[in-house]
């Protein structure tokens, strides 16, 4: 009933009345949850995650979820926040929050209510900031066990997230016979909600090694990391329980964790000298602002920026005068 009532109002037959009349945030879960589903087709845990964390926001908030949707305002929301705080971490309430703010503002394009409230997030969230030193690197390498072992290589040499890596097919993977500048190939990474996290990644000698052996393990596996039968994907959960082990045995910090890896590949491109477009590029970024963190300009850096623009402008100067 209520998906032929969204239709009539998409089609503009007139009853939007009618169905804001009748529709709670509860009643929109259903639509909600079929759009995120459509929308993630490639991103089972996007659809798993906001199904989990509406049915909280539900369950957590009765009267939220009771509410007209055109009836929601921010004194509902405030008192929605303001009961979670004490009990949840400030990145799990601003998840719910993210989460709402969605749901609304699809509803608000199918024109269900007239404005969307306004949901402003809470501060004092802690942000993931651990990088590897080259020292820990090694450390934390001959402690960790197989897969992680293998994987973490894998991710820290490449930037790639930890969800682009386990969904790696071997087609996508290109290696040359000799190196060509310390480079061994090439990786046509095609996961991706952006148009910049379908991008291309080199192959280190570290990365090299990694894959020849985890495609020796399993031939006929049609993705890079699989179960030793080469049937499913290798488990997050498997990871992230061994990680967590490495982690209490070397004394590490919360914020260690898989992800670590990429912002450690990140944090060494800046340091490099690496301009803020490359690592766009490097890492797939939606946009420069993301990229932004890694750069940190140094007077070394800015020396060979400035000595490179002499040499170029001298270049084109002697181009010019021939």
């Amino acid at each position: 009933m209520l998906a032929q009532l969204q239709a009539k109002v998409l089609s503009g037959n007139g009853v939007a009345d009618e169905l804001k009349s009748s529709m709670s945030l509860a009643d929109f879960k259903p639509q909600f949850l079929r759009y995120i589903e459509a929308k993630s087709t490639e991103h089972l845990r996007t659809a798993i995650f906001y199904r989990q964390t509406y049915e909280k926001i539900l369950e957590e908030c009765p009267a939220l979820a009771s509410t007209r949707l055109d009836e929601i305002d921010e004194a509902l929301i405030d008192r929605y926040m303001i009961e979670l705080q004490g009990k949840l971490r400030v990145a799990t309430i601003n998840r719910r929050l993210a989460t709402l703010r969605r749901a609304l503002r699809l509803a608000y394009s199918w024109k269900l209510l007239h404005r969307v409230p306004a949901i402003k997030l809470l501060r004092g969230e802690r942000q993931r900031e651990f990088i590897f030193t080259p020292e820990l690197e090694d450390k934390y390498l001959e402690l960790a066990p197989e897969p992680l072992r293998s994987v973490f290589q894998f991710l820290i040499e490449s930037g790639m997230r930890l969800s682009e890596a386990l969904q790696l097919p071997r087609k996508n993977i290109v290696l040359y016979a000799d190196q060509d500048n310390g480079i061994w190939g090439y990786i046509k990474n095609e996961s991706g909600k952006t148009k910049y996290a379908r991008r291309t990644v080199l192959v280190t000698a570290g990365m090299r090694e990694v894959i020849l052996r985890w495609m020796s393990l399993s031939p006929d596996a049609k993705l890079l990391f699989t179960t030793p039968d080469g049937r499913r994907p290798l488990s997050r959960h498997t990871l992230n329980d061994q990680a967590r082990k490495v982690r209490e045995k070397l004394g590490l910090p919360w914020d260690c964790v898989a992800h670590s890896c990429r912002h450690t590949f990140g944090t060494r491109l800046g340091m490099a000298g690496a301009d803020v477009f490359t690592i766009q590029a490097a890492m797939g970024h939606a946009s420069v602002a993301m990229s932004q963190r890694y750069v940190h300009p140094t007077p070394d850096s800015l020396k060979r920026a400035v000595r490179g623009m002499l040499e170029f402008d001298q270049k084109q100067r002697k181009v010019q005068s021939r």
